[in-house]
C-alpha cells in the first residue's frame, strides 16, 4: 500500500477510472467531495489529481471540472520516478544551435509541415564531468506555429505553459555523435528516448531526442496494473 495519502487517493481514482466507474467524458467529483470521501485535505486531493493529469488520464477544465480523457485502455500505467541515480551535480554543455528545415519525424512530432523552420539545439548533460546524455531539441519557429496575418505580422503565439510530456524509450545503435560526445563506441546498443512536450492546450512545443550512456544511466518506474491485468505476463502452457 502506498505510504503517502496522495498516492492512496491517486491509485484509488486510477482504479475507478480503469475499471469503468468513471468513463471517458465523465466528470470526477469536485475537490470538496473527494476530500470528504477520502477523509483527506485539499492539498492531498490536488496532488493526486495533478499526477493523473500528468499521465493525461484526466484533464481539469476551467468552468467545467475535471474530465476523464479517452486515453484510458487496458494497458499498464508506468510512472517514471527517476532518470538518474542522483538529482544534483549535473551541468549542461551546449554544442550547437541552428535554424533548419524540419525532417518528417520532427514535423510529425511538432504538428508542422515537413520542411518548416525549426530551432535545433544539441547539448550534453554531464555529471562530475562525465557525459550522461546527448540531446537534440527541436522547437517550431513562431511564424511556422501560428501563421501570419495579412499585414505580415505574426499572430500572438499560443500559451506555452508546459502541462505534460509523452516519452517513448527505444533501443538503438550508437553512432559517431554518441562516440564523440558520450565517449561510447559507435555500433553498440544503447537506449534512446523521444519526448514530446505539450502545453496546457494540447499543443506540442518541444521535441527531444535523447541518447543515454548505458554505463552511467538508469531509470526506475512504478508499475500500476489496471484492474484484471497482471504486472508480468503469466506463462501460457
Amino acid at each position: 500500500m502506498p505510504a503517502n495519502l496522495y498516492e492512496q487517493v491517486r491509485d484509488s481514482l486510477l482504479g475507478r477510472i480503469t475499471s469503468g466507474e468513471f468513463k471517458a467524458g465523465d466528470k470526477l467529483p469536485t475537490e470538496d467531495l473527494l476530500c470528504k470521501e477520502y477523509g483527506v485535505s485539499r492539498i492531498t486531493v490536488r496532488r493526486a489529481i495533478s499526477e493523473l493529469t500528468a499521465q493525461a488520464l484526466i484533464s481539469p477544465r476551467r468552468g467545467i471540472g475535471t474530465v476523464v480523457m479517452n486515453r484510458v485502455t487496458g494497458r499498464r500505467v508506468f510512472r517514471l520516478t527517476g532518470f538518474f541515480g542522483q538529482g544534483s551535480g549535473f551541468r549542461v554543455k551546449k554544442i550547437a544551435s541552428t535554424t533548419e528545415r524540419a525532417t518528417a519525424d520532427v514535423a510529425k512530432a511538432l504538428r508542422i509541415g515537413e520542411g518548416a523552420l525549426v530551432q535545433h539545439q544539441r547539448y550534453v548533460a554531464l555529471h562530475r564531468n562525465q557525459p550522461f546524455t546527448l540531446t537534440d531539441a527541436y522547437d517550431a519557429e513562431a511564424e511556422e506555429r501560428s501563421g501570419r496575418k495579412g499585414n505580415g505580422k505574426s499572430k500572438p503565439p499560443p500559451s506555452r505553459r508546459v502541462a505534460r510530456a509523452e516519452q517513448e524509450l527505444i533501443p538503438t545503435i550508437s553512432d559517431a555523435l554518441s562516440e564523440k560526445y558520450l565517449g561510447y563506441p559507435a555500433g553498440r546498443p544503447m537506449l534512446e528516448a523521444r519526448r514530446i512536450v505539450y502545453t496546457s492546450d494540447g499543443l506540442p512545443v518541444h521535441y527531444l531526442i535523447l541518447r543515454y550512456h548505458p554505463d552511467r544511466y538508469r531509470f526506475s518506474v512504478d508499475m500500476l496494473p489496471t484492474k484484471g491485468t497482471a504486472i508480468f505476463e503469466a506463462r501460457q502452457d
